[in-house]
């Protein structure tokens, strides 16, 4: 009897454990056995052939003229990696860099070198500190070289489809450059904290709005940019689709019933602010835009990549923007692209804060842009991220205002996510040694093709 018992209750656990393995592995949304698909040769990168010894990765030399840099590697997890996150830590001289990889991945990965900064003009070695449920392949070793602008020469334009994605995607950037932060919609419609606090449910909604929209002109200044520089243009959350599809009819926001943009640019103290359209529609916003970029005459546009973020309203900032482009007196030379949403999954990127954040997953046509930016931050300037993060009211973990019974509600909701391994918290995505940005350099005909292609491209929304 015993002995039945005692095979029971293995079983059971076996049972258990398959099934936690399945549900981890479905809740990345893609394949994590497949290779990462990158291709360089459009691009401006300058590729360099490696190789491993033993616990080293010998490299060529790689000289001074670059700024970013990829190690492009193959990865076996062991049995064990399927069951616990597959990492490797490598060092050079006395910098150290963890990367983090899916449970269970296999294939050609990308790891970002750029903080470890092996500049030699020989032949270097980095050193595999560590190592845990995961073999490398050593049949696939390069080096992808990008030389970038010197961004602290350049004039950068922050775009954030919503008050907090300035701060998640380029807080560090523009925290050291000369930088202007334009939001374009209040955040409204994010119907989650503080509810309990009101009855009616369009004021809760209100009140949530004027609150972001004060957030998203007032944290840039922990970063060093003031008021006077950030404007938030008040269009309404989670409508931006809905406004280039039915152009140039204007839209409401849904949750309030607020019909007039300029309901919120009543926050605004930077003499960029645009004056009221009375309507929030695309034409509207395109012409904002083009003005902001015709005023602030930006070298850089800061703004997401609509090809992996999955949030309609970040598409459609971006789509946004290249409308504007076609018309706007000044040519700004760049666009940086962001994500805050990879759309496959939002476990992107992996690993615990201050682990290296490297390519994001792509699988099928790869990427379309000319060279990638990671923006390096100190360990300091990391720390002061977590604070600006902790002012947008939307990130912020606390329970303060919660009834006991919706608190038990979430706690439980957080221990699912804890055992099936599913943090998507801003604190643990945006806290890391870079922002990562790809490059696309902008042409009298670029915005037009690309607005052609990116509108077109297969997107999971949420």
């Amino acid at each position: 009897m015993a002995g039945l018992l005692v095979a029971a209750i293995s079983l059971g656990a076996f049972s258990s454990a398959v099934v936690l393995l399945i549900i981890r592995a479905r809740a990345y949304g893609y394949d994590v056995r497949k290779d990462y698909n990158y291709c360089f040769d459009q691009t401006a990168a300058r590729t360099l052939e490696g190789s491993i010894q033993a616990n080293c990765i010998q490299l060529p030399a790689m000289g001074e003229d670059w700024d970013t840099a990829f190690l492009e590697i193959g990865i076996v997890s062991t049995m064990l990696g399927w069951m616990f996150r597959p990492t490797i830590t490598l060092s050079y001289e006395d910098r150290t860099a963890t990367h983090c990889f899916e449970r269970g991945a296999h294939g050609i990965r990308f790891l970002n070198l750029t903080n470890l900064n092996p500049r030699r003009d020989g032949p270097l070695t980095l050193d595999i500190q560590r190592r845990r449920f995961i073999c490398l392949s050593p049949l696939t070793v390069k080096v992808i070289l990008f030389s970038n602008p010197d961004v602290s020469r350049s004039r950068i334009l922050v775009l954030a489809p919503h008050p907090d994605d300035a701060e998640i995607a380029a807080y560090g950037l523009y925290s050291t450059t000369d930088s202007f932060v334009v939001t374009v919609t209040a955040g409204e419609g994010t119907d989650g904290k503080y509810r309990e606090v009101f009855d009616d449910s369009a004021a809760h909604l209100t009140k949530v709005g004027l609150v972001r929209t004060w957030e998203s002109v007032s944290v840039p200044w922990l970063g060093g940019v003031p008021p006077e520089r950030c404007v938030n243009l008040g269009y309404f959350d989670g409508t931006l689709r809905e406004m280039r599809a039915s152009s140039p009819r204007p839209v409401v926001s849904s949750g309030t019933q607020v019909r007039d943009p300029a309901f919120y640019r009543t926050v605004n103290l930077s003499p960029f602010s645009p004056p009221s359209s009375g309507v929030a529609s695309w034409p509207a916003l395109v012409a904002d835009l083009r003005n902001l970029i015709d005023t602030v005459t930006p070298d850089i546009i800061v703004t997401p990549f609509p090809p992996i973020d999955r949030h309609p309203d970040h598409k459609y900032t971006t789509l946004a923007v290249l409308d504007a482009l076609q018309s706007t007196q000044h040519k700004p030379t760049f666009l940086y692209l962001y994500t805050n949403h990879y759309h496959a999954s939002e476990r992107y990127p992996e690993g615990d804060p201050g682990s290296e954040v490297s390519l994001p997953p792509v699988f099928e046509s790869p990427l379309t842009f000319d060279s990638i930016y990671a923006h390096p931050l100190s360990q300091n300037q990391q720390r002061t991220k977590v604070f600006a993060l902790d002012a947008m009211m939307d990130l912020r973990t606390g329970l303060t205002w919660i009834p006991i019974r919706t608190a038990m509600r979430r706690l439980g909701l957080l221990l699912i996510k804890r055992i099936i391994d599913w943090n998507r918290s801003y604190f643990r995505r945006a806290i890391r040694p870079s922002e990562l940005f790809f490059v696309v350099r902008l042409s009298d005909a670029r915005p037009v093709e690309l607005a052609m292609l990116w509108e077109q491209k297969p997107n999971r929304e949420e």
